[in-house]
C-alpha cells in the first residue's frame, strides 16, 4: 500500500476503518488473553479477558489451528451484532481472531438484488410493448455491464447461455466462455461444480428471490498474474441466472487485513519468544552467579570463628577463587551478548590488523602451558609446515579468547598424562578455501545426546557449573567473521573442535596434505 498515491491510501484507510476491525488473542488453554480494537461492536467487553473464548464468543469455539494456518468464516450473523467476517490465525500458543464488519457489503448486495428485482418488475409490466421492452432490456444489460458482471441464463441442466454485454475481463481470463454459445461453465471453472449443485433447490423454486453466494476463488495465469472471482445465483422473472463478478473490492480489502493481521501475529509471536529468552537469561544469570557468592559468604562466616592462621589463609584463598570465578562469569555474559550486537567491518580490515594465526596459537600456548602442566597435561601446537604465515579475517583478541575458552573446556575433561593439541592448516571445502584450527583432547568426548545443542545459548552440556555461553560466544563470533565452528570426534577418541576462518588475501589460500610439525 505504501507505493500507492496518497489519495488511494487514504481511501483504503477509510474503507478499513469503516469495517471496524477488532481482534483478540486466545491462549493454548482457550482463554482470552487480550483485546485489540473496538471489540464491544461484536459484543466482547474488557471483562472477557481471562475467560474461555468458547463462552464469550461461541462462534470461535472448537478452533485449533497449527502455527501459520488460517481459517475464514464469512457473513456471520449473530443477534444484536452487525454481520461480520471472522479470520482465525494459528500461532505457537493458541490462536488469534480478527473480526471485520461487513454489514455495508451485505447491504450493497441486497440493494443490488432489489434493483434487479425492480428492473424485472418493470420489464414484466412493459413486456407487451415491444419498443419499451426492448429499451428496458437494453437498460438491464447495460446495468449488468456497468457493474462488470458476466451473466449467464440456465437453459437446461448444467447448460448456460450468456446474456447481455460481455465484460472485458472475461476475454482475458476465460476466453472459452467469451462467446454467445451454450456451455457448462463448470467445465472451465471447476470451482463452480459444487456451487451449481447447491443452486439446484433454489432454481427449482422460481418464486424465491433469495440469492446464493459462492466463496471466493483465485485464478493464476502463466505470467503469475492473479485475479479473484465470486459467483451468485438469482431467480428473475422465472429465469435462472448465474452471475460471475471479477475482483470484488472487498477481496482486496480482506487481503490487506489478513496480511496485516498475519504480520501482527508473527510480530507478537516473535516478541513472546524474545521475552522468553530474556526470562531464561535472567534465571541463568541469577542461578549461576549465586553459587560462587554462596561460597564466598560461607568462607567469610567461617573466618570469623577460625583462629588457625593457616586455615584462615585457606578460607581467604577459597573466597578469592570464587570471586574470580564470578568475575569470569560476568565477563563471559558481557562478551557473549556484546558479540550479538557489535558490527564487524570485514572490508575495513587491513593486513596489519588481520590475525597472524601461527603467532596467536603460540601466544595461547604460552598463556595456558602452566595451567596444563599443573594437571600433568601436555599442550602441543601442530603447524602446517608448508607455510607459516597464515592470516585470516577476524579479530586477534577475540580469537585468542575463543581458543582460551576451548582449552579451558579441554583441561576440565582431559586426564593426567595425556595431551591437548592445537592444529593449524589450510583446506578447501567445495569452492571455498579455509584456514582451519583444530583443538583436540584425549578425554571422554561429548556424549551424542549433547552434541546437537553444544553451540546453543544456555546449553551447559556436561558442565553444570557453567552459565552455558562459552561455546555460544565462539559460534556467533566466528559467524560474524563469515567463519564457523563445529564439533567432531578425533580418530583416537576424545573431543575435537574445528574452527574455520576465511584466509586474508589471495596469496594465503590453498590446502596442504603434508605432515604437520609439532612445536
Amino acid at each position: 500500500m505504501s507505493t500507492l498515491p496518497d489519495n488511494l491510501r487514504a481511501y483504503l484507510q477509510q474503507r478499513l476503518e469503516a469495517s471496524q476491525p477488532a481482534s483478540f488473542l486466545v491462549d493454548r488453554h482457550g482463554l482470552i488473553e487480550s483485546l485489540q480494537g473496538d471489540c464491544a461492536v461484536y459484543g466482547i467487553t474488557a471483562e472477557a479477558i481471562g475467560k474461555p473464548a468458547a463462552e464469550v464468543f461461541s462462534v470461535a469455539a472448537g478452533e485449533e489451528l497449527e502455527e501459520g494456518a488460517t481459517a475464514v468464516f464469512e457473513c456471520i450473523n449473530i443477534e444484536g451484532v452487525p454481520i461480520f467476517d471472522m479470520h482465525i490465525f494459528g500461532r505457537a500458543q493458541g490462536f488469534e481472531v480478527l473480526l471485520q464488519h461487513t454489514q455495508s457489503q451485505v447491504t450493497s448486495m441486497h440493494e443490488l438484488q432489489q434493483r434487479l428485482n425492480e428492473t424485472s418488475l418493470k420489464y414484466e409490466h412493459l413486456r407487451a410493448s415491444g419498443d419499451a421492452a426492448s429499451q428496458l432490456n437494453h437498460t438491464f444489460h447495460q446495468l449488468l455491464f456497468r457493474m462488470d458482471f458476466f451473466v449467464l441464463e440456465r437453459v437446461a441442466e448444467n447448460q448456460f447461455h450468456p446474456i447481455g454485454i460481455l465484460p472485458e475481463w472475461l476475454k482475458s481470463w476465460y476466453p472459452e466462455l467469451a462467446v454467445f454459445a451454450t456451455s457448462n461453465p463448470a467445465e472451465r471453472i471447476p470451482y463452480l461444480e459444487h456451487f451449481l449443485q447447491q443452486a439446484r433447490p433454489l432454481w427449482s423454486s422460481p418464486s424465491t428471490s433469495k440469492a446464493l453466494y459462492s466463496g471466493i476463488w483465485q485464478e493464476e495465469r502463466p505470467d503469475r498474474e492473479r485475479m479473484h472471482f465470486r459467483a451468485r445465483t438469482l431467480n428473475i422473472d422465472d429465469r435462472n441466472l448465474l452471475i460471475i463478478e471479477c475482483a470484488p473490492e472487498e477481496v482486496r480489502e480482506k487481503q490487506n487485513l489478513l496480511q496485516a493481521a498475519r504480520q501482527a501475529a508473527l510480530h507478537h509471536s516473535k516478541l513472546q519468544r524474545e521475552v522468553k529468552k530474556k526470562e531464561v537469561l535472567l534465571h541463568c544469570i541469577v542461578h549461576d552467579l549465586r553459587s560462587p557468592l554462596t561460597s564466598m559468604l560461607g568462607s567469610l562466616e567461617m573466618m570469623k570463628e577460625e583462629e588457625d592462621p593457616q586455615e584462615r589463609d585457606e578460607l581467604i584463598e577459597i573466597g578469592i577463587n570464587q570471586a574470580e570465578r564470578q568475575s569470569q562469569m560476568i565477563d563471559q555474559i558481557l562478551h557473549a551478548f556484546a558479540a550479538e550486537i557489535d558490527a564487524w567491518d570485514r572490508e575495513g580490515i587491513t593486513a596489519d590488523e588481520a590475525p597472524q594465526l601461527v603467532e596467536i596459537l603460540k601466544s595461547v600456548q604460552r598463556a595456558n602451558r602452566a595451567a596444563c602442566e599443573s594437571k600433568g597435561i601436555r599442550l602441543l601446537v601442530e603447524l602446517d609446515d608448508e607455510r607459516e604465515a597464515i592470516q585470516a579475517f577476524g579479530d586477534a583478541p577475540q580469537l585468542e579468547r575463543i581458543l582460551n575458552n576451548l582449552l579451558e573446556n579441554a583441561r576440565r575433561f582431559t586426564p593426567r598424562g595425556s595431551a591437548i593439541r592445537m592444529k593449524l592448516d589450510q583446506t578447501c571445502i567445495g569452492a571455498q578455501d579455509w584456514a582451519r584450527i583444530r583443538v583436540e583432547d584425549e578425554g571422554p568426548g561429548v556424549p551424542a545426546a549433547y552434541r546437537h545443542t553444544l553451540f546453543q545459548q544456555f546449553k551447559q552440556g556436561q558442565n553444570a557449573g557453567s552459565i552455558g555461553l562459552g561455546l555460544y560466544y565462539c559460534k556467533i563470533t566466528l559467524n560474524k567473521w563469515d567463519g564457523d565452528i563445529s564439533y567432531y570426534q578425533p580418530a583416537g577418541g576424545g573431543a575435537g573442535f574445528e574452527l574455520r576462518l576465511r584466509p586474508f588475501g589471495e596469496d594465503h589460500v590453498g590446502s596442504s596434505a603434508e605432515k604437520p610439525l609439532q612445536v
